[in-house]
């Protein structure tokens, strides 16, 4: 039995470093082959080669008898020979389904149609036609899509309802905050409005005690002043009453 895929002295040099060098494998349909050695040994180099992402300086590569040396990936792919890259890309806008769709995509009929002449009509007639069976996937799908939207609102309440106490309580601080400030500032321009009026009070206080002394001061001089007029008056009244006594005798 003719193995699926043939390898023969396949070499490929880059510059004066030959990464592959006559290299012969043998892989049988159902069997499953490893290629294993350190960094930089060529192994990649050998999977660029046999899938198309590069070409050899030397050597023959069969698949199901047939020669693919050389064949690109886009030529390959329809022969059912593809390689998997070890980091896996997804179309992230499309669901599982449609991704594994778009990779079967070249092993469809609809792309390979009977009559190469009017292929490309034939393929976008197909494309156009689309069977019970796609109309049903694709209800199912927007029904799917439909309930994980409700999921996905119906999740987001209790964060939703979290953020509205979270906002009110916030608000509520920020309120209490301003309020605290504003009345600490009326406070503060109350308690100096009273030390001003306070201080005009006892100014106008102090300059009313000075002036009562000062009068008082002058009105007890004025009492002192009178006691001894009066008191030098009497003394001359006594002595004229005596000089008149006197003359009596």
């Amino acid at each position: 039995m003719a193995p699926i895929l043939q390898i023969e002295g396949l070499t490929r040099r880059f510059g004066g470093v030959t990464a592959v060098n006559a290299l012969s494998l043998a892989v049988n349909e159902g069997e499953l082959v490893s290629i294993i050695g350190p960094n930089g040994a060529g192994k990649t180099t050998v999977f660029n080669l046999v899938t198309g992402l590069d070409v050899p300086d030397a050597g023959r590569v069969t698949f199901t008898g047939s020669d693919i040396t050389g064949l690109p990936a886009e030529k390959l792919a329809p022969l059912g020979f593809a390689r998997t890259f070890q980091h896996g890309r997804v179309f992230g806008n499309l669901s599982v389904l449609d991704n594994v769709l778009v990779g079967a995509h070249t092993r469809l009929a609809a792309v390979r149609p009977h009559l190469p002449l009017i292929g490309a009509v034939a393929e976008l007639a197909l494309a156009l036609v689309r069977p019970q069976s796609v109309k049903a996937e694709e209800e199912k799908q927007a029904a799917l899509s439909q309930l994980k939207s409700v999921e996905a609102k119906t999740a987001q309440l209790p964060s939703e309802k979290e953020n509205i106490l979270k906002n009110a309580k916030n608000e509520a601080a920020a309120e209490k905050k301003r309020l605290t400030a504003q009345t600490k500032a009326d406070i503060e321009r109350l308690k100096q409005q009273m030390q001003s009026e306070l201080a005009r009070l006892t100014a106008q206080t102090n300059a009313r005690l000075r002036r009562f002394s000062a009068e008082e001061s002058v009105r007890l001089a004025e009492e002192k002043l009178r006691g001894k007029i009066g008191k030098a008056e009497d003394a001359k009244l006594v002595k004229a009453s005596i000089s008149e006594i006197g003359g009596l005798n």
